[in-house]
């Protein structure tokens, strides 16, 4: 079915200015006496409003507030389109049918659902996706400022480097049917298998590495060995251990205190020594009061002190003997407890290796009974992975083929584009290029004025093989824009001209731009076509007279759904 653009609408909401023009199915001519005057913005602002992202220049872009309403026929029902800034809005007979808030994603699908046009492109990050509107206009709209200069896309670049050049050239196929949404589908789905086969080798080595590692660990080996045997064996030993550590604790305790009392006799004696050597230095005569035991009567009693520092002396020295017995018997004692912990500790160490080899050989033994235990289920697990991803493979495998037998079919189609091509260029007087040049659905590279001619025989070459092999869906309006640009001189702009014109293939509805565009059509020409002429000064395309604050605070209104 064939999309047909009724009117387009634009609004600057804060200015309070608009501009409605209206379009008939055919042939459509916006011309004017000077340059400068919207032409560029009404043919940008149609494609945009359906869901591209068309370049606009900076005056226009200082609109903040921007309304653009279009209304267009795909068969038997009439659609509005709202694009209010980055927000959609959709009527269709008039009704409400749903608004969007991303015009490259939810916009692709209304696309895809209600009208049946869809795209599918591999990302940069290699995945097959529905491809955003501007992939299903880029064939039926060429822009003034992109299309006849340079090697681009029509529409802003942030919406055009999100695919591989290579699969973006793909989107022509499915224009021209050798592509469908089936063909897009069958390629999302070779993707979501190579994922799901990924993800199950991934799941596969780790039940790989597992089994792996137990086995290189412990060896698949068989023990002999009672259970119960050395369960009570490490419990017996773990407590004959366990007495030992006690025993050598309490001797390690007694010698501690032991040695802290040795310490102290030692200090003691050293100190009854200083005392002595005191006392053998003191002979001054010394006072002594004392008293009868009889009559209480008290004398005064002079002694010599080395009577005194003698009994002294004799006292500290018997002191310092007894200490010394005492200090012999404490380091037999230390002496002996060092003996008794030495001959613990090697009791000790022998009956703890004893439980490590039998700990050993006991884990040894559990790790290679676990392993005869879960073997069969890992073998199990392995098996069933296996045939997963053989199952998974096989299924990319006849994925493949339907896509590459698809791929096939295509070549027939390059060839005769190259041929259509070639043959639109010699009519539009560009010699020298023959079809084993062209690239399909690539520019020739060519200078001057030539490379926009080149550029109007690719989308004429491409319409016609359009027409020959899918004259049935992608009818989209064909939007041209300035195609006089490259200095072309009266000749080639008349030639330009007419052959648009002439060249109406497939019924699509045709919108043209260009200054002073009568001048080169005839009498009997013009009848045919809807001239549309702007006579407004240069950049007042939108004007207050043609503002309606009802309609557009009515368009506003629908956009009070989206949160």
């Amino acid at each position: 079915m064939k999309l047909t653009i009724e009117s387009i609408l634009i609004t600057d909401i804060d200015g309070k200015k608009s501009k409605k023009i209206c379009f008939k199915d055919g042939i459509n001519l916006i011309t004017s006496r000077i340059n400068s005057v919207g032409k560029s913005v009404i043919m940008k602002s149609i494609y945009h409003s359906l869901g591209a992202d068309s370049f606009f220049d900076a005056n226009f872009k200082k609109i903040k507030n921007l309304l653009i309403e279009t209304e267009f026929l795909f068969g038997s029902n009439k659609y509005t389109c709202i694009r209010y800034n980055n927000l959609f809005c959709i009527l269709k007979n008039g009704n409400y049918y749903g608004y969007y808030k991303s015009h490259r994603n939810e916009m692709a699908k209304f696309f895809e659902d209600e009208l049946g046009m869809s795209v599918y492109l591999r990302s940069r990050e290699g995945r097959a996706e529905l491809a955003p509107p501007a992939y299903l206009f880029i064939p039926y709209y060429l822009d003034q400022d992109r299309s006849w200069k340079e090697e681009q896309y029509p529409f802003a670049k942030e919406s055009m480097q999100h695919y591989y050049k290579t699969s973006a050239n793909e989107l022509f196929l499915y224009h021209l049917g050798v592509f469908d949404k089936s063909y897009g589908q069958l390629k999302a789905s070779i993707d979501s298998v190579k994922d799901k086969i990924t993800n199950l080798q991934c799941e596969r080595s780790k039940y790989d590495e597992a089994y792996s590692q137990i086995k290189d660990s412990v060896g698949l080996n068989n023990y002999l060995i009672n259970e119960t045997e050395i369960e009570s064996f490490l419990r017996s030993e773990t407590s004959k251990i366990n007495g030992l550590l006690n025993e050598q604790n309490n001797y390690i305790i007694e010698m501690n205190k032991l040695i802290e009392n040795k310490s102290k006799i030692r200090l003691r004696i050293k100190e009854n020594k200083k005392t002595i050597e005191l006392l053998e230095k003191n002979d001054q005569v010394v006072p002594v009061i004392t008293e009868c035991p009889f009559c209480h009567k008290q004398y005064d009693l002079e002694l010599k002190s080395s009577i005194i520092n003698t009994y002294n002396m004799v006292v500290l020295e018997n002191s310092n003997k007894s200490l010394n017995s005492e200090l012999l018997d404490i380091e037999n004692r230390i002496l002996e407890l060092k003996n008794k912990i030495s001959y613990l500790t090697e009791k000790i160490s022998s009956s703890d290796n004893d439980v490590k080899n039998k700990n050993s050989t006991y884990a040894s033994y559990l790790a290679w009974k676990t392993i005869s235990e879960s073997k069969k289920d890992l073998l199990e697990k392995i098996r069933f992975y296996d045939e997963s991803i053989y199952q998974a493979d096989e299924s990319r495998k006849e994925l493949e083929k339907k896509k590459n037998d698809i791929k096939r079919n295509s070549e027939e189609v390059r060839f005769k584009f190259a041929d259509y091509y070639c043959n639109y260029l010699n009519e539009l007087d560009v010699s020298g290029v023959d079809s084993s040049m062209i690239t399909p659905f690539y520019k020739c590279q060519l200078s001057g004025s030539q490379f926009s001619r080149s550029t109007l025989s690719l989308y004429f070459g491409f319409m016609k093989l359009k027409e020959e092999y899918n004259n049935k869906s992608f009818n989209l309006p064909l939007i041209i824009d300035s195609p006089r640009e490259g200095e072309q001189d009266e000749l080639n702009s008349e030639k330009i001209l007419l052959f648009i014109l002439n060249h109406r293939i497939n019924s699509n509805q045709l919108i043209v731009a260009s200054v002073n565009a009568t001048n080169y059509i005839s009498e009997s020409d013009i009848k045919h076509i809807n001239v549309i002429e702007l006579d407004n000064a240069k950049k007042e395309l939108l004007t207050a007279q043609d503002y309606s604050e009802e309609h557009t605070q009515a368009l506003i209104s629908y956009f009070e759904k989206i949160d």
